[in-house]
């Protein structure tokens, strides 16, 4: 009687016919792009050039500080390094004090400009104020060449003597502030002076309008410039003139500004 054998195979045993089906299905998933995993990013090889050269720097640093023949060398690399520090600290300190002067200075040569700007104004409206009185006069034959100016129009002589107010009291102003900022102007008490000079000398003829304001109804044929020296002085020309008087002390403080400027370049 023939004996049956129950022969089991192993549980991790692969026939050989699986193991082709195996193969030539994995050689399917790696030619489809669907299934195909994606490849890692290739490390750049310069950081690798870098961390090697860290790792031999770090290593040649940590023998020189063992090896005593290379302590010497190692303490002056230390003082090389302090005294770059140092001057880079030093550098920095300079940088802010020069941007701190420099923007200083430029706030300096804003006000001196302004100064300036002010003061030629007011020099020329006076002057043109100078010129209109004269055009609007009148003359009767008993003037000169140089100066036939005899009369001028009431009306006239209240307008413009308004004007010539104006003036006054902008010079008083700018005086006040050379005055106040004496600190930034080398010579601030001479330009006082000759900023004083200047509104004085028209506070005289505002002074003189002031006191025959009431009299204008006495004088049909306007105001006589003899009766005015101030007013004189300031239209007539030459030897009857006082206008020096105003234009000597603007010259000096024009000169002084101009002098006493600052200039500043990065």
């Amino acid at each position: 009687m023939r004996q049956e054998i129950d022969f089991k195979m192993p549980s991790n045993y692969i026939s050989r016919h699986d193991h082709a089906n195996a193969q030539t299905n994995l050689r399917c998933r790696c030619q489809d792009p669907c299934n195909a995993r994606p490849h890692a990013p290739r490390r750049h090889r310069g950081s690798r050039g870098h961390r090697a050269a860290s790792i031999a720097s770090r290593r040649i640093l940590g023998r020189m500080a063992r090896d005593q023949q290379f302590k010497p060398l190692g303490s002056k690399i230390i003082d090389v390094v302090v005294k770059t520090l140092e001057a880079t600290v030093a550098g920095g300190l300079l940088v802010q004090a020069y941007l701190k002067w420099h923007s200083r200075e430029l706030a300096i040569n804003d006000f001196r400009r302004a100064i300036l700007d002010s003061l030629i104004k007011e020099y020329m409206d006076a002057k043109r104020t100078r010129r209109v009185l004269r055009a609007t006069s009148n003359q009767d034959g008993s003037g000169t060449d140089a100066n036939p100016w005899t009369h001028v129009p009431t009306e006239a002589y209240a307008d413009h003597m308004k004007q010539l107010n104006n003036t006054q009291l902008a010079l008083e102003v700018l005086t006040r502030r050379i005055e106040v900022f004496a600190g930034i102007f080398p010579n601030a008490t001479t330009l006082g002076e000759h900023a004083k000079a200047m509104h004085d000398y028209l506070a005289d003829v505002i002074k003189e309008y002031a006191r025959h304001r009431a009299l204008h109804g006495d004088y049909p044929r306007g105001v006589p410039l003899r009766d005015f020296p101030s007013l004189r002085g300031f239209m007539l020309r030459e030897d009857q003139s006082t206008f020096d008087r105003f234009a000597e002390p603007y010259h000096a403080i024009l000169k002084s500004l101009q002098q006493g400027a600052v200039r500043v370049a990065l």
